[in-house]
């Protein structure tokens, strides 16, 4: 029996796992497609995804709902009501919010403001109200297709009347939480050095207070508080970074690159060069640190070392995509050996910006090391 139920799982990712409260045999698992290994490689051969349930205390499943499911919130006062999220974020005709009123045994779409947002439908968070189940907060990613800004925010809408036949929606700004346009937003904006991640399709997460439906935590990088009327960073990544949270993100890199700078002293923006055989690159720490095989790292990275990681590049030449705008973006390799990462502690500059980045690095490498005719740096 181990044995199948280890079948029904294997080489997925648990979103999401609720019991009901009145019989310990009742669980339904929310499952997505997960990444494996440290360049994010997509498990080969995967059992179907979605929502599951399970009667007999987690021997048998039977899933309920198609699709990568990456949220299940369920009324805390009747385990009859549900809702999931479905949210490929690499874009799926299956995305979107879906609801139950027996179980978890079946599901209906749920229509609202997002379903014809040209940007697409991603990844879907989700949180309903302990003390007022008939509110429920919405968050949705930009979709990485080629429109809009792929793995930002696409949007956080509430409902007061979740269970209504059709619920009406209000969108909620999040301009407060970024820099001030609302399309990276809480799990999309590092306010540590003010610049957008873009990290929603993974770093991103919902909860409503327990006491007070209006109020709400949103976060994905920072975490923030929203009162209804007003955001808050309570992380203090930005305003106290020295006692506050630096970082907060499910994402594994973050961890590393804080024991990085705690061992090495190097942090954001530090500039270097990476070499491999007789190709370089400047290259700057954008959010975690160097590592002994390059399997991360922007994608110009690789192109000036003439190794190719990026299936497709979007029309403008700016952005790396998948084939159609739709798939995973990165081929699943690294190169790990023969590489060279030499960096200067205390080089980063605060006035780096998106804009004029490459220019620095370009020139710190040609004052520093002499180091000139990278295709990143021409002249």
């Amino acid at each position: 029996m181990v044995a199948a139920i280890t079948r029904t799982f294997t080489r997925t990712g648990f979103s999401d796992l609720k019991v009901d409260p009145a019989n310990a045999n009742t669980v339904l698992a929310a499952t997505t497609r997960g990444f494996a290994g440290r360049v994010s490689v997509f498990p080969p051969s995967l059992p179907p995804r979605g929502i599951l349930k399970s009667t007999d205390g987690g021997q048998t499943w039977s899933l309920k709902l198609s699709g990568e499911a990456t949220d299940l919130e369920v009324d805390p006062g009747n385990f009859n009501r549900q809702y999931a999220g479905i949210g490929d974020p690499f874009v799926s005709s299956a995305n979107g919010v879906y609801r139950s009123t027996n179980g978890g045994d079946t599901w209906a779409l749920v229509s609202g403001p997002w379903s014809s947002l040209t940007a697409g439908v991603g990844r879907v968070e989700l949180a309903i109200a302990p003390s007022n189940p008939n509110v429920l907060y919405v968050s949705i990613q930009d979709a990485i297709n080629g429109v809009g800004v792929d793995g930002g925010l696409l949007g956080l809408w509430r409902t007061d009347n979740a269970w209504a036949p059709a619920p009406t929606w209000t969108q909620i700004p999040t301009l407060a939480t970024d820099d001030g346009t609302g399309v990276h937003g809480y799990c999309g904006w590092d306010p540590a050095i003010g610049s957008a991640e873009d990290t929603c399709w993974y770093a991103h997460e919902l909860i409503v207070d327990p006491t007070n439906a209006s109020v709400l935590f949103a976060g994905g990088i920072a975490l923030w508080k929203y009162n209804g009327t007003s955001w808050t960073e309570v992380s203090k990544t930005a305003s106290n970074p020295t006692n506050g949270i630096k970082s907060i993100t499910g994402a594994q890199h973050k961890v590393v690159g804080a024991e990085f700078h705690d061992k090495t002293g190097l942090g954001m923006r530090d500039m270097g060069v990476v070499i491999l055989g007789n190709k370089w690159t400047p290259a700057f720490i954008a959010d975690g640190g160097p590592f002994m095989r390059l399997g991360e790292g922007s994608p110009r990275v690789f192109e000036a070392l003439e190794q190719t990681r990026c299936r497709q590049w979007s029309p403008d030449g700016m952005r790396c995509v998948g084939p159609g705008g739709t798939a995973y973006p990165y081929k699943n390799f690294g190169v790990s050996k023969d590489v060279i990462f030499i960096l200067y502690l205390g080089s980063g500059k605060p006035d780096m910006t998106p804009d004029n980045a490459i220019a620095t690095i370009c020139a710190f490498a040609k004052t520093k090391l002499g180091l000139t005719g990278s295709p990143n740096c021409p002249s």
